[in-house]
């Protein structure tokens, strides 16, 4: 639930902003309790998408809101804001401006003048109006992703007797396939509409070509200007976590990746543990299956000693530095596209301790290897906690080793830097608020940086 006063100040504003500078606008769904409380992002239509987003981060500035991410389509802006609740956690808006609906964001489902022409107003500010909201929850899902979403099959079903639908709907499919279309929503033939999606999908690329116009070029051109634009500049995160087995890691790390699209791009997650694994198992490779695990006497595992161990050390070591690398390329797309990527322990973690993985290689070549030639994280965080409690969530490893340990994450952290120490002694929810936090502030720092 978003604070009700930031939130209401930031839509009031901006309601005043867009009518001052004549900038017809309208708000696309989940309206009816704004602008006090939304329980998802607030999608705003504009005539105007350049000055809109200016005046929005204008605004946003003045409450002292953040900008942390902002993905830029062919058609509009999907911004995130984040602010410091009261209570002390963070707390998201995100706000998404666009000119039409279209797929991609590049061919149109709905037209602008088609929005601004159905406006009206409501409270105190302007929503589309129910029959082309109506269509854009029917096309808009449809097409992109081949369903006609649940929540919307009933008050389709009830909106199919009004004539400025069933109009609008003909005018896009056809009347052929319009009025089929219009029975199969009355019937409830859901699974039908859905098996056609590509066929519908093709109707509306098929109206783009032969509407082709010196506008549609230019939305084109936009098009290909975001693509460059993600490919040059990551609006993505990647965290890793490292720290002794107890500290909270799992546990943190699922909790990031169940719940992204509250701070990300929807769909835009990947976890990994401890390397990407472009390239497959060691094991495989060399043949080393089946070979026995050497454990010590406070249960790490030992690598034993011989030139033929210290031949194959290193041959795994530069094979996992290779799939580092080039690892990169199973998530660079969602990184670049406002995903988040995690990882469960990383390169950082073969410092530490490489005998876990497998192989033991010099500690000073492995560090000049993680400073200029592994990609880094873009936040690497070591959880930690007292001794007792990380003895108590982990009983099989001893005080002692604990204790051993511990001095060992101590020593490389002053050595590499970089690296956010947080504490996980205290109960979950404040240790994901303070990570959440780190992630969010790196990030609108980032975009800071870039201007």
């Amino acid at each position: 639930m978003i604070q009700k006063n930031i939130l209401s100040h930031l839509l009031l504003g901006y309601f005043q902003l867009l009518e001052r500078h004549s900038i017809a606008y309208c708000v696309i769904g989940n309206y009816e309790k704004l602008p006090e409380y939304t329980s998802n992002d607030v999608d705003f239509w504009v005539s105007d998408k350049e000055k809109a987003e200016k005046l929005l981060l204008s605004l946003a500035k003045e409450l002292t809101i953040k900008l942390y991410m902002q993905n830029k389509t062919a058609n509009g802006t999907n911004n995130y804001f984040y602010y410091k609740h009261e209570e002390g956690n963070c707390q998201i808006i995100k706000i998404d401006l666009m000119t039409e609906t279209a797929y991609k964001s590049l061919v149109p489902l709905v037209s602008s003048t088609l929005i601004q022409n159905n406006r009206k107003k409501y409270k105190n500010f302007y929503v589309v109006n129910e029959e082309i909201e109506a269509i854009m929850h029917l096309f808009y899902p449809l097409v992109t992703f081949g369903i006609v979403k649940n929540k919307y099959r009933e008050k389709l079903q009830k909106i199919i007797k009004n004539q400025t639908f069933k109009t609008e709907v003909i005018g896009l499919m056809g009347t052929a396939y319009g009025d089929e279309l219009i029975d199969y929503i009355r019937v409830g033939e859901w699974e039908k509409i859905e098996k056609d999606f590509k066929k519908i999908r093709g109707k509306f690329i098929v109206r783009m070509l032969k509407n082709l116009n010196v506008k549609r070029l230019g939305i084109f051109m936009i098009f290909l200007k975001t693509i460059f634009t993600r490919i040059k500049n990551k609006n993505g995160l990647s965290i890793s976590f490292t720290g002794i087995d107890g500290a909270g890691k799992t546990s943190i790390k699922k909790y990031f990746v169940e719940n992204s699209s509250l701070f990300f791009t929807s769909g835009r997650v990947k976890e990994f543990y401890w390397r990407p694994f472009l390239l497959p198992r060691v094991s495989k490779m060399i043949g080393s299956q089946g070979q026995k695990e050497i454990l010590d006497t406070s249960g790490r595992r030992v690598i034993e000693k011989s030139i033929k161990n210290s031949v194959k050390n290193y041959i795994k070591y530069f094979y996992y530095i290779l799939d580092f690398v080039f690892g990169k390329l199973k998530y660079f797309v969602v990184t670049h596209t406002g995903g988040l990527v995690v990882f469960d322990r990383y390169h950082f973690d073969n410092i530490i301790y490489p005998e876990r993985f497998g192989f033991k290689v010099n500690k000073v070549f492995m560090r000049f290897v993680d400073k200029w030639i592994i990609p880094q994280p873009d936040l690497l965080f070591y959880l930690t906690a007292n001794t007792e409690t990380l003895y108590e969530r982990k009983y099989e490893i001893d005080i002692d080793e604990i204790n051993k340990q511990k001095e060992i994450y101590k020593d490389e952290i002053e050595k590499r830097g970089k690296i956010i120490t947080v504490q996980t002694d205290g109960d979950f929810k404040t240790s994901v608020s303070d990570i959440l936090e780190q992630c969010l502030f790196y990030m609108s720092q980032r975009i800071k940086d870039n201007g």
